[in-house]
C-alpha cells in the first residue's frame, strides 16, 4: 500500500504533540517541587520558632527534604518525561479524547506503516478508512489531550505560599533573618520580646 503524504504530516503533528506531553511532566514536576520546597521551608520556620529545633536536626531536615524532592521529581516526573511517545501512542490518547474516531487514527497509522496489506484485507476499504481518518483528524483539536489544569492549581498554591512568606518577611523581618541565619550559625537565636 502506498504511503500518503498526509500520513507523514499527521505523524509529525502527533510526534510534536508527544513532545509537548513530555514537557508537561517536567513543568508539572517543577511546579510540585517548587511548592513543596517553599511550603516545607516555611513550615520548618514555624516549627523551628515554636520548638527551637537543634541545628543538626534543622539542617538534616532540610537536606533530607531536598534529597527527597530530587528523588520524587526524578521518579514521578522526569522518568515520564524521558519516555519518548510514539505517534501510535499519541494517536491512542487522541482517540481516547475523541471517541468519534473509532480507532481510525491508529488503524490508519498502522496500515500506512506496512508495505503490503495482509492477505484478505481490501485496499479500497483501507483507502476509504484512511480518507475518513484524515477528514476527521482535520476537524479536531488534538492539543486538547494536553491537561493544563495542573497549572492553575500549582500557580494558586505557589502564589499563596509566596504571599504568606512575603507577609512574614514584611511583618517579622528580624525573625525571618534569624531563621535564615540559624542555618549558617548554630548559636543564632530568635529575637526575644522585651517590654
Amino acid at each position: 500500500m502506498k504511503r500518503r503524504p498526509e500520513t507523514d504530516k499527521l505523524e509529525s503533528r502527533l510526534l510534536n504533540l508527544g513532545r509537548s506531553i513530555q514537557s508537561q511532566f517536567t513543568k508539572r514536576g517543577f511546579g510540585t517541587i517548587t511548592f513543596g520546597i517553599l511550603f516545607g521551608f516555611y513550615a520548618l520556620f514555624v516549627i523551628d520558632y515554636l520548638t527551637d529545633i537543634p541545628y543538626v536536626i534543622r539542617v538534616s531536615i532540610c537536606a533530607i527534604g531536598l534529597v527527597y524532592a530530587v528523588i520524587y521529581f526524578n521518579k514521578y516526573y522526569l522518568s515520564k518525561a524521558r519516555v519518548q511517545l510514539s505517534a501510535e501512542a499519541v494517536s491512542l490518547k487522541v482517540e481516547q479524547q475523541n471517541p468519534g474516531l473509532q480507532s481510525r487514527l491508529i488503524s490508519m497509522l498502522q496500515f500506512q506503516s506496512v508495505k503490503r496489506l495482509p492477505a484478505g484485507v481490501s485496499e479500497n476499504l483501507v483507502e476509504g478508512m484512511v480518507d475518513q481518518a484524515i477528514d476527521q483528524v482535520n476537524d479536531i483539536r488534538m492539543a486538547d489531550i494536553i491537561d493544563n489544569s495542573w497549572f492553575k492549581k500549582h500557580f494558586k498554591r505557589i502564589t499563596l505560599t509566596l504571599l504568606v512568606i512575603a507577609a512574614t518577611v514584611y511583618l517579622a523581618p528580624n525573625y525571618t533573618f534569624a531563621y535564615l541565619q540559624r542555618f549558617i550559625d548554630p548559636s543564632a537565636e530568635y529575637p526575644t520580646r522585651t517590654q
